[in-house]
């Protein structure tokens, strides 16, 4: 549930407060008290010193029972003590003050998702993001995707994720975990460009690199996969991914006679469509079409097609990525020209 609890927190509402229903005759001197109480509450929260937040929380809802966001947060801190009589309490008396706070009704739905009552997370998180005055829906359908997979319906997280996608494009937990769900449908074309789309918005962590070290296993491509290793050491060297990532059993390379050490065609029509690779050449022979290859940085493919092989180096997602490596394999490729080619246009010609 960690996932879940790192997005409440930033639902967290802000630090103003009110005297009201159930209120009583609260003083204006009381009420600002319990705002400053619940303020430090957030900081010690935000720091992890959970029994410091409950016992300021506590001392706000004291001074002001009206006031929800304190008493929101008591629901947190005890859902993070294991305590959830005293979360389903407290939550409940939140958002009898405040009925239509989307930062509550979020972190009620988290409670209810942590408890396995997942008709209640969803129904509740459905309420938040639904709301009018939310400003980021896209964290409770995020939320709501990560309680469904929890729950064990990757269906329903993944359509759950893809709301929250089409609300915000640049979520990194909702890309990455769409990235996550394609490949163990096993779709990992899909899945790179989910993980593409998350680079994007987002810097690599030792997760997404594992996760791309498996998407690279399950394309056949044990390049990439030391590849990713290879960051895992040098940036991660500590990180259990990096374990599981050196752990990944080498993909046997299929090479139906292309030649020992290069990719075939079969490697081509598992690329992203939407991606590019330089097209090195094309030659009369087998054996010319190696000593061209020879020494390229892989991936390298060979596709025999009639009576020519062709020789592809890389795999780029930006056309500007692409365009860098043509510039500096111009310099090495002898009387051919190496040109920029996107895999869709490839595994079209590939089918004719």
């Amino acid at each position: 549930m960690r996932s879940l609890l790192l997005l409440t927190i930033l639902l967290l509402a802000g630090c103003a407060t009110t005297g009201g229903p159930g209120g009583g005759n609260v003083t204006g001197e009381a009420i600002a008290a319990s705002g400053q109480l619940y303020r430090q509450a957030v900081t010690a929260y935000r720091n992890r010193q959970l029994m410091q937040a409950f016992e300021l929380a506590s001392a706000a809802v004291e001074k002001n029972p009206a006031n929800a966001e304190a008493w929101g947060l008591v629901g947190l801190i005890n859902q993070r003590l294991d305590q959830p009589e005293g979360a389903e309490k407290a939550f409940r008396r939140a958002l009898q003050l405040t009925p239509d706070a989307p930062a509550l009704l979020n972190n009620q739905a988290g409670f209810f998702c942590s408890q396995k009552r997942w008709d209640e997370a969803q129904q509740t998180f459905a309420r938040a993001a639904s709301l009018d005055n939310n400003p980021v829906p896209e964290i409770a359908w995020t939320n709501a995707g990560l309680c469904a997979r929890r729950a064990g319906d990757p269906q329903l997280a993944e359509a759950l994720l893809k709301k929250a996608v089409q609300q915000n494009s640049g979520l990194p937990t909702a890309l990455y975990q769409l990235a996550s769900l394609s490949l163990d449908k096993g779709k990992p074309v899909e899945a790179s460009t989910w993980l593409d789309q998350y680079l994007n918005h987002a810097v690599h962590t030792p997760k997404t690199l594992l996760l791309g070290a498996r998407i690279e296993q399950a394309l056949g491509n044990p390049a990439g996969v030391a590849a990713y290793v290879e960051k895992l050491r040098s940036a991660f060297p500590d990180s259990p991914e990096r374990q599981q990532a050196e752990a990944l059993s080498p993909v046997a390379q299929r090479t139906t006679g292309a030649a020992p050490g290069f990719h075939d065609e079969s490697w081509l029509t598992t690329r992203n469509p939407s991606h590019y690779t330089i097209q090195i050449g094309s030659y009369g022979s087998l054996d010319a079409a190696r000593q061209a290859a020879g020494g390229l940085r892989p991936p390298v493919a060979i596709q025999h097609l009639g009576n020519r092989y062709i020789v592809y180096q890389g795999d780029y997602p930006t056309l500007s990525l692409a365009r860098t490596a043509q510039q500096a394999l111009r310099q090495r490729a002898g009387n051919a020209a190496p040109w920029v080619r996107d895999f869709g246009s490839i595994q079209k010609g590939a089918k004719r």
